[in-house]
């Protein structure tokens, strides 16, 4: 804590950026789920007169290595009280990225926040099995968490399971490209990471407009073929990525507003003393 501030960052790829999230391609201010746990943070220091100064370093198409190399080397710089991290969906897919690269550079990030006493929370990968496209990945995301979870328990910072999520293997949760979290998977991951943190609010979700389903059909398939898996392979055999030339939407801090997006209070905040420093050491 910062006198009456409180200084929050979130580093990572798409997913943080907020990508698949409501009106995202309209704006993307407030939009992913790290903008809106900053939204409740932010309700949860309204009531003690605090001020949540909050920073999103996150761009999409990012690996682990850039994630915890540059944008944790801009983090530093900030200072901040809590840090989360989101990284390695990119990895996924990349035949060449190295675990043993992975583990060094996650672990000087973890040590270089806590040499600050800046607070983590660390996610692992996503479980790509909510698409059958997508499942020759599922080995190597489990290999990937694995590793990010006992790095976790070895340096005693929180752990974000999205892995072990049984909410994130269904479409319902995830936007159009199947590749990014829909509004709904966003604020699930967002309430997961209020629940460890032992915050007393949580976002509220939406009614579905119609039934939700799980699945394709076929004329969406061919639609998801054409509209996103297209311009992925073009983009691939051109060597660019959708990251190429964007910028971080938040590299300095901004205030974020406890009213961004509607949320209710919950009688008991349940926060697991088991993984990391409960709410109070981060001086919530």
């Amino acid at each position: 804590m910062h006198g009456t501030r409180f200084r929050y960052v979130a580093l990572g790829d798409s997913l943080t950026e907020g990508l698949g999230d409501k009106n995202f391609d309209v704006d993307r201010e407030g939009a992913g789920w790290a903008d809106r746990l900053a939204t409740l943070i932010a309700r949860e220091c309204a009531e003690s007169r605090v001020d949540v100064e909050y920073a999103n370093l996150s761009v999409r198409s990012r690996t682990a290595t850039a994630i915890f190399g540059d944008q944790v080397a801009q983090a530093l710089d900030l200072r901040p009280d809590l840090v989360t991290i989101m990284a390695g969906a990119n990895d996924l897919w990349r035949p060449g990225a190295r675990l043993d690269v992975v583990e060094a550079v996650v672990r000087s990030a973890l040590e270089r926040f806590h040499g600050i006493g800046t607070a983590v929370v660390l996610a692992n990968t996503i479980n790509p099995a909510h698409h059958w496209a997508f499942r020759l990945g599922i080995p190597r995301s489990r290999r990937m968490s694995n590793l990010l979870d006992g790095l976790a328990r070895e340096y005693n910072v929180h752990l974000l399971d999205v892995h072990g999520s049984v909410s994130l293997r269904r479409q319902r949760f995830w936007a159009s490209d199947m590749v990014h979290f829909g509004e709904r998977g966003h604020i699930h991951v967002a309430n997961r990471a209020a629940k460890l943190l032992g915050l007393s609010h949580r976002l509220t979700v939406p009614p579905f407009d119609q039934p939700p389903r799980d699945y394709q059909t076929p004329r969406e398939f061919v639609r998801w073929i054409w509209h996103h898996v297209v311009p992925f392979m073009l983009r691939v055999i051109r060597r660019v990525t959708a990251g190429d030339g964007v910028m971080a939407k938040h590299e300095r801090y901004v205030i974020a507003n406890p009213h961004a997006w509607p949320s209710r209070r919950v009688t008991t905040p349940d926060v697991s003393r088991s993984q990391g420093p409960a709410v109070e050491s981060v001086n919530l």
